[in-house]
């Protein structure tokens, strides 16, 4: 055994001590060091599956209280919630995502608004669980749905969030649209589906009253689907 792996045995102070007499202080710190992030990664498990699958009704209230864990207690006073109010997300861009316990670990949702009459997808909230943040299931929801909204025949989707993590699917700043106050204007974000889907769009986003009904009808018009899939992140 080399003294490294020696070292790693050496679990209380008093080993440790006797340990980096016989093999030195530097050989123990780089190996003490290594250990501890051996059990940094193996928290993390790397290339654990996780199963992505359309948000279902009995749902509901796990999402909730995810978003309740990962948002301050006020989330609901926010101004994007004011959109939201009475009006249900479009349910096949609402998606989750679970572990190998079945525990939801991930959400999104989107809602209809409108920006100038136009039709525009809002986007949030997003959220993932603090012990399975850094897996990349934040991105991979996005991701998914984004998709999933081209295939469906939207055209635009609009955000309130932080830039520098946005514009990495391809968001930008939206200067000629206004979100309720109070919104950080710096902060409202936009993405084209289409080239050119926003140009001429701005003004107000307004809220949409639009019953599951219309979401049907509206999916069934394009004919599509978005099945449900199992992805390694």
């Amino acid at each position: 055994m080399s003294p490294r792996c020696r070292c790693l045995q050496a679990v209380c102070p008093s080993d440790r001590r006797k340990a980096r007499r016989v093999h030195g202080v530097t050989a123990c710190v780089l190996a003490e060091v290594a250990c501890i992030a051996i059990i940094w990664l193996y928290g993390r498990k790397p290339g654990r599956v996780y199963t992505t699958a359309q948000e279902k009704p009995e749902d509901w209230w796990e999402v909730e209280a995810l978003y309740d864990l990962c948002f301050a207690p006020g989330r609901t006073l926010l101004s994007s919630y004011r959109l939201r109010e009475d009006v249900p997300p479009v349910a096949p861009l609402c998606r989750v995502a679970r572990d190998s316990t079945n525990t939801l670990v991930a959400a999104i949702r989107y809602w209809p608004v409108r920006v100038g009459g136009s039709r525009v997808l809002l986007l949030g909230p997003v959220a993932v669980h603090p012990v399975t943040q850094g897996a990349g299931l934040g991105g991979l929801l996005i991701r998914e749905t984004l998709h999933a909204a081209g295939e469906l025949g939207y055209e635009r989707v609009l955000l309130v969030g932080d830039p520098p993590y946005y514009n990495r699917f391809g968001f930008f700043h939206l200067a000629g649209v206004e979100m309720p106050p109070p919104t950080n204007p710096d902060r409202v974000q936009g993405l084209e589906l289409i080239p050119g889907a926003w140009d001429g769009v701005h003004g107000e986003v307004e809220k949409v009253t639009m019953t599951e009904e219309a979401v049907d009808t509206f999916v069934e018009e394009r004919n599509e689907s978005w099945e449900d899939g199992a992805t390694e992140a």
